[in-house]
């Protein structure tokens, strides 16, 4: 006898005696977090984990699951809103703890990373701070002509020793590769929040990839370049 779909179970781990899942457990971290870094690089590597799902047939599914994710972020790092949430999880009777798993997932570093890797089939890396995957928004240096925050922001960790060559397309238009280490691309309003990040270097293969990215979000990009076989 088949079984209806759990997306929340399959996906993301969580078993259906856990939902509806707090925001914590939506991002699997300890209840009443309070690390903001820890909060930010959890939500990435769940947003980047489902936009890799986002290209197959359940995509209303993993939309859904990616907007739930969206606003578990926003409301956690936002102060006011954490500090709301956190006392109405605390008048709930019994509160469910967030179980750590045996082995601990990684946390995304400069040189780590267990989630696909970013872009073009190389996935994003857990670095990849899509959105990043993804953030709350801050400043747009680096943007194409005319972008504004209202469509999020990228941020992107690109070494310097890596850029020999180098392009980057954002929506089709080329983006000006700043000096820094990190720097910001502010997006324009695509249909659906959908857009579409290049990144080429000569050598290398090239990474491509469609991103959701709503108004309020910041997602930190980091290629994983692999060489062209001859």
């Amino acid at each position: 006898m088949s079984t209806s779909f759990d997306p929340y179970h399959k996906w993301l781990g969580i078993p259906p005696d856990q939902q509806p899942a707090h925001h914590y457990r939506l991002l699997g971290i300890d209840l009443f977090e309070s690390d903001a870094d820890v909060i930010e690089a959890a939500a990435n590597q769940r947003t980047a984990y489902l936009q890799e799902l986002a290209a197959g047939e359940q995509v209303k599914l993993t939309q859904k699951l990616l907007n739930e994710i969206t606003q578990a972020r926003r409301c956690l790092l936002n102060a006011d809103q954490k500090q709301a949430y956190d006392a109405q999880l605390q008048s709930q009777q019994p509160v469910r703890p967030v179980s750590r798993p045996e082995t601990e997932p990684e946390v995304p570093t400069d040189k780590t990373s267990r989630t696909p890797s970013l872009l073009a089939g190389l996935g994003i890396a857990t670095s990849v701070v899509l959105i990043v995957v993804l953030i709350v928004m801050l400043s747009g240096g680096g943007s194409p002509g005319g972008a504004t925050r209202e469509a999020g922001v990228l941020l992107i960790r690109w070494e310097t020793s890596q850029r020999e060559g180098a392009v980057l397309e954002v929506d089709g238009e080329s983006v000006q590769i700043l000096a820094e280490r990190e720097f910001e691309v502010a997006l324009k309003r695509q249909p659906r929040f959908r857009h579409r990040i290049a990144m080429r270097r000569t050598g290398y293969k090239s990474i491509e990839r469609e991103l959701t990215v709503t108004p309020d979000d910041r997602m930190l990009i980091q290629p994983n370049w692999q060489r062209e076989r001859r």
